[in-house]
């Protein structure tokens, strides 16, 4: 079994350009206890910081977690997170990590 060791976010790009919904992404790096490393990615703009702080609380949910069980870990954040399971930031920042953890898989 392949487990979730850290997902970290990283605010890239620009806080102000001439194209304010394209100035920052969050990358997310999910890196397991194999040593494999995947990648994903959100587009925020303005929510940066918010949706980084949600890859946080979802790094203390998902550590230790099978990277191989995509819907069974989005189930298992969804009850950690119910009262915000729509918002923008916390829909945004799980879809990175959805990304990185097919990114690990192949």
């Amino acid at each position: 079994m392949t487990k979730i060791s850290e997902i970290e976010a990283y605010i890239i790009g620009r806080e102000v350009t001439s194209v304010q919904w394209a100035s920052l992404m969050v990358l997310v790096k999910l890196t397991t206890t194999d040593g494999r490393v995947g990648w994903g990615e959100t587009v925020s703009a303005l929510r940066a910081e918010a949706v980084s702080s949600f890859v946080k609380k979802i790094n203390k949910v998902l550590k230790g977690k099978d990277v191989f069980d995509i819907e069974k870990n989005r189930f298992e954040w969804y009850k950690h997170d119910f009262n915000h399971t729509i918002s923008l930031e916390s829909v945004t920042a799980l879809s990175a990590v959805d990304i990185a953890s097919w990114d690990v898989i192949g």
